[in-house]
């Protein structure tokens, strides 16, 4: 989610049959192209996957990640000390990763991009060793727009991509367990698993909807959000950590949804207070959905009063995808910034923590953060990864 093109198109709200950005090549592969699809998972690290071996956890972690400061992570103070690593030297040519997510323990840390390729990083490596090599890459035939950990089997992300297509991978063997175009080649800009039921998932697409998925991988139910005739893109979708059947939605059309997957028909609350399309939807707690849009604002709704509950200046967005991420402990809320910032907001705080990378400190220009992850809450310092558009990955820790 990181192209400025795609933002024109949001807000012009474009026939994708006709808009020649959106305009897609047909999803049947070629020979070549279906090769690269059956997956090329490469080890960089070794030949022996084992979730409990030195290759995932090193030697020298003790079973506990840094405890700087006290257990839940606050914004009570201003410093935030910060670790960096690079996984794509910035003289590369361009290869921003579109999203960014650590697994449900934290162990583990994946990205898809641009680039084609799923990067599966070791946490404890990176935050011990400063070792900040990929442990897997899974290469795809086509860019990766979004990407997500299965919450009930462990190992396996599904990522949508560029050609409306939705593959679930095993990150170990590099073997494509499922894969499908439920979306007719338009680009799927978000996927969410379930944590309530096992195997359940959703994707959003550029083509006006959200398709809900079971454990099988059957579309059971189809969301058609907004205006059914516009058709203006989905850009965001998550399923509640705290109810299955509740689905938060961020559109094109500026308004975030709120649906209940029993009743698809109509959206249980529609927010209205960006001014420009929105980009993201993630639930900060039961009662709390956060969603962020291209007008540089972050809205944290509440959901039982249909109303704002507090709103986030100070990043800078009005162009790129630049990221979301809450932390439910604490109350944390990250997004990037198109000066190559990234941004950390607190319910209970008022001015936010930024953090850049010294890289950028000479100079920012073009060069701007395009996905951000909190780690799942450990005991001690809050960690919260970020990716940027020099095909740089950093990591910070918040003090």
């Amino acid at each position: 989610m990181c192209s400025s093109d795609s933002y024109d198109c949001l807000q012009k709200g474009c026939d994708s049959n006709q808009c020649g950005y959106c305009q897609r090549a047909s999803i049947q592969a070629s020979a070549p192209e279906q090769e690269e699809r059956e997956g090329l998972m490469t080890s960089l690290r070794g030949d022996v996957w084992d979730w409990h071996s030195s290759r995932v956890v090193p030697d020298s972690f003790n079973g506990n990640f840094p405890r700087h400061v006290a257990s839940g992570g606050s914004l009570d103070s201003r410093r935030c000390g910060f670790q960096e690593v690079l996984h794509t030297p910035p003289s590369t040519a361009t290869d921003i990763e579109c999203g960014l997510e650590f697994e449900e323990q934290g162990w583990l840390l994946a990205s898809a991009g641009v680039s084609k390729q799923v990067r599966v990083y070791s946490a404890a490596s990176i935050l011990f060793e400063n070792d900040a090599r990929p442990i897997r890459v899974h290469r795809s035939a086509s860019k990766l727009s979004s990407i997500a950990w299965n919450t009930g089997r462990r190992g396996l992300v599904s990522v949508g991509d560029y050609d409306g297509v939705v593959t679930e991978i095993d990150v170990e063997s590099g073997h494509i367990l499922f894969e499908c175009d439920e979306h007719s080649g338009h680009r799927v800009w978000s996927v969410s698993y379930s944590r309530m039921e096992q195997g359940c998932m959703a994707s959003a697409s550029e083509d006006g909807t959200v398709a809900i998925w079971d454990h099988s991988k059957r579309v059971v139910t189809r969301i058609r959000v907004g205006d059914l005739s516009a058709k203006i893109p989905v850009t965001g979708v998550e399923i509640s950590p705290w109810n299955g059947h509740m689905i938060g939605i961020s559109s094109g059309d500026c308004n975030a949804y709120l649906y209940d997957t029993r009743n698809a028909s109509r959206p249980v609350h529609v927010f209205r207070g960006h001014r420009r399309p929105a980009s993201y939807a993630r639930f900060l707690d039961r009662n709390t959905l956060v969603t962020a849009a291209i007008d540089s604002s972050v809205i944290a709704w509440n959901i039982e009063r249909e109303e704002k509950e507090k709103v986030f200046h100070g990043h800078n967005n009005d162009k790129h995808f630049v990221g979301l991420s809450v932390r439910s402990e604490g109350g944390l809320i990250s997004c990037g910034s198109e000066n190559a910032e990234v941004f950390c907001y607190g319910m209970n705080r008022n001015d936010p923590v930024r953090m850049k990378p010294s890289r950028f400190e000479a100079s920012s220009k073009n060069h701007f953060c395009s996905a951000v992850a909190w780690q799942p809450f450990q005991p001690g310092v809050p960690v919260l990864a970020s990716a940027f558009s020099d095909g740089s990955l950093s990591v910070f820790t918040l003090d």
